[in-house]
């Protein structure tokens, strides 16, 4: 995480074994105040347009942050 600006994670909804290490990580990234951004999927379908607006808002308000 050293120097990271943001943290994308991806989950796949309602699956217990994502579910555990992503609280660990968001855990991790908090204590480190660093943004990030979760994007669910449910198994593997994503709608690329909506994800794709979503992530553009994370970096822009990552640039604002810092």
């Amino acid at each position: 995480m050293r120097g990271a600006k943001g943290v994308v994670s991806v989950m796949v909804k309602y699956c217990e074994a994502h579910g555990y290490g992503y609280l660990m990580l968001r855990r991790r990234l908090r204590e480190n105040n660093v943004p990030e951004y979760l994007v669910e999927t449910e198994h593997e379908v994503v709608a690329p347009a909506q994800v794709k607006t979503r992530l553009q808002g994370f970096v822009e308000s990552i640039n604002d942050w810092r």
